[in-house]
């Protein structure tokens, strides 16, 4: 899994289980939706892959509809606002990429963990035909766009955590 740093979005020292994080990814959802470049996803990681810490959010998968990965996108004209759950989404360990854990229910950030690989989350939200049923109008345009993650596991250290795009 390739990614860019560019248009990032990271959030410092998440710290609480059962806890939804979110982050504001207006600028690569609205290059998303104005074809400015591919849609592969985001991928979430440790910001600094530096310290050992693991941080567990729950999947698309989960048996809890409202701890599932969501994309709440603003279109305008309209002031519409739509959840979208996300279409694909899977975890990695960073050299071992063609092991990947799309069917947990669960995501595991690790950075630092066996044998100096870091767990990567990777998230994919189609824009086009959302899960919701609900199309943006013709002609709207993106006003925001916030990731929203459900934390229910994993160490109670501080650890900075980045949103960034995938490029591959």
């Amino acid at each position: 899994g390739e990614f860019t740093t560019s248009d990032g979005a990271t959030l410092t020292g998440l710290v609480t289980n059962n806890t939804i994080y979110q982050w504001d990814v207006t600028t690569l959802t609205q290059g998303w939706y104005n074809s400015l470049f591919s849609n592969f996803g985001f991928m979430v990681k440790d910001a600094t892959e530096a310290v050992t810490n693991d941080k567990i959010f729950d999947s698309r998968e989960n048996g809890t509809v409202a701890n599932r990965p969501t994309l709440r996108v603003t279109y305008n004209p309209g002031n519409i606002t739509v959840d979208i759950v996300a279409d694909k989404d899977t975890w990695i360990w960073e050299n071992t990429i063609p092991n990947v854990y799309g069917n947990a229910t669960t995501f595991e950030i690790d950075a630092d963990g066996p044998n100096n690989n870091e767990a990567r989350l990777l998230a994919r939200f189609n824009l086009a035909a959302p899960s919701t049923g609900t199309t943006p109008p013709a002609g709207a345009n993106i006003t925001s766009a916030t990731l929203k993650l459900t934390r229910t596991g994993g160490d109670n250290t501080a650890q900075d955590i980045g949103v960034y795009q995938a490029t591959s």
